[in-house]
């Protein structure tokens, strides 16, 4: 990929007046965001006072420029100060020198504007940040900038800038561009903001900073592509650069300019793998791992009492883009059932609708969605709950089977056994797993009614899998109660007998202790 050209160039000009920022008054709006423990990458870095400047907040910093003289005077002015946990290297923000999910936070400032290819550049940002970590950007939206006094000077210089840049294949306008070009590098969740940059004699220093730096760029720096390319001549370009001159030396004098900010949240998809001891006649020892994961907290629908049905609904189809699975791939989900009557007949609805919509080809009897839970009544364990059921579904797989609600006793009534005719049903008793491998969603909860669902791969043991017969969806039998799995168990006290016809609590009044090695 050909290099984009820098419409401001690398004169000294443009570099002291880079070397001017802090990281308080460039990536304020991301500093809330910032733990002292993270790694950070300062894409775009320039002289590194930024940079240096993150160090504050962070545990480490590591800061990437194109250019190799910038870079150089970067490493430079940190051997000048001695700050530890700083590093910095000539990198290219479309090839980033470093492995998949090296960093917590990925900062771009004032980049994005600058470059031929704003989306691959955000995708290889995408690309180096944790999941579930911080993409940080912020640029300037060049038609707002304006000044008092008005001087036709300083409003040609915006005309040729502009018409120079987009020469460069570069978009001036980038931040009235950042949200579009987030979700076209298929980041979700933007918080969008805008920002606003004023010089007047509030600070003299950068005032005239600003005014003399421009007034140079405009001779050394950008001018001389603007005349290279026939957008501008000598004389027009002296006209700008006395105008800044002029507006430098008016003390009652302002300019103005908006920024537009982002920042997200990294995706938040896990790779991780479960190893266990290796298994006799298996190649591998991988139990399984999370083929994806999406988390729900938009704030559009939070509910303290009840889940809701559309909001579960939106984070299993997440779920499924990130595994890039279809819902038929996914034997049976893992519910978070709490035991409440609202609670889990939503649950089984919104299940039954992502993993079997209605109308889908191939949704037939042979291939039932299976409703299971690893405990109920989890209270505030929700966090425990979430790991129980992990290593459930992947030693589930070591025996081939899915293993039912340990403590249901009778189907809650409000629970549409046909689902809509969508083919779930809720499993009574173990379920075999249909093939040697399968998919299995898993749903957890935690408090506002934030959703988490996972998407777990388990491989089932070749000695142990056989082929099954095909489960039929109980669609046309008469609902009868579930007891409990497994069979048997005695009869319940008088005070814990089922109310309302529903009950997910409870205990075996029998049980046989296992002789253990």
């Amino acid at each position: 990929m050909a290099a984009d050209r820098y419409t401001h160039g690398h004169h000294s000009s443009v570099v002291a007046q880079h070397a001017s920022r802090t990281v308080e008054n460039c990536a304020n709006f991301l500093i809330p965001h910032l733990e002292e423990d993270f790694a950070l990458l300062d894409v775009g870095c320039g002289p590194g006072s930024i940079t240096r400047g993150f160090a504050k907040y962070v545990k480490s910093v590591t800061g990437v420029d194109n250019s190799e003289s910038v870079i150089a005077q970067a490493q430079k002015a940190l051997s000048e100060t001695g700050s530890e946990g700083i590093e910095f290297q000539t990198a290219s923000v479309y090839d980033l020198p470093f492995q998949d999910a090296t960093f917590d936070v990925v900062y771009a400032h004032q980049v994005l504007q600058h470059l031929s290819k704003p989306v691959a550049a955000l995708r290889e940002m995408r690309r180096v940040c944790k999941a579930g970590g911080l993409i940080g950007v912020k640029d300037a939206i060049y038609s707002t900038m304006r000044g008092s006094p008005a001087l036709p000077g300083i409003d040609k210089w915006r005309d040729v800038y502009m018409a120079t840049a987009r020469q460069n294949k570069a978009e001036p306008e980038a931040g009235l561009f950042l949200k579009r070009w987030l979700r076209e590098a298929e980041l979700k969740d933007v918080d969008y903001t805008t920002s606003t940059v004023t010089y007047s004699s509030a600070n003299e220093v950068a005032r005239k900073n600003w005014a003399e730096s421009w007034a140079e760029r405009t001779i050394h720096s950008f001018g001389t592509q603007a005349l290279e390319y026939g957008i501008a001549k000598e004389p027009e370009l002296q006209e700008v650069a006395s105008a800044w001159k002029q507006w430098a030396a008016d003390p009652e004098s302002v300019f103005l300019f908006v920024n537009g900010e982002c920042y997200i949240r990294g995706d938040c998809v896990t790779s991780i793998v479960l190893k266990a001891g290796n298994v006799e006649g298996e190649a591998e020892n991988e139990l399984g791992y999370f083929a994806g994961s999406a988390t729900n907290q938009s704030g559009r629908r939070s509910h303290l009492a009840a889940p809701d049905c559309l909001a579960l609904q939106e984070v299993i189809h997440e779920a499924l883009r990130q595994t890039q699975i279809t819902g038929l791939d996914v034997d049976a989900v893992e519910s978070c059932a709490d035991g409440k009557i609202l609670d889990d007949s939503l649950e089984a609805t919104a299940f039954a609708r992502a993993y079997r919509p209605q109308g889908t080809l191939n949704v037939d009897d042979t291939a039932p969605l299976g409703i299971i839970s690893a405990k109920s009544g989890v209270g505030n364990q929700l966090e425990a709950a979430g790991l129980s059921q992990i290593l459930k579904v992947i030693l589930g797989s070591r025996a081939a089977a899915f293993h039912p609600t340990p403590h249901l006793r009778i189907v809650n009534p409000h629970i549409d056994i046909e689902m809509c005719e969508r083919n779930a049903i809720l499993a009574g008793e173990s379920l075999d797993f249909r093939l040697p491998s399968t998919y299995t969603g898993i749903l957890n909860r935690s408090m506002a009614g934030t959703n988490c669902h996972a998407i777990v791969f388990a491989k089932v043991p070749s000695e142990i899998y056989r082929p099954r017969k095909a489960i039929q969806a109980p669609y046309k039998e008469a609902v009868q109660p579930i007891l409990f799995w497994p069979k048997g168990g005695g009869a319940l006290a008088e005070d814990m007998q089922p109310r309302m016809g529903y009950s997910i609590m409870g205990t075996f009044t029998r049980r046989i202790q296992l002789n253990t090695l």
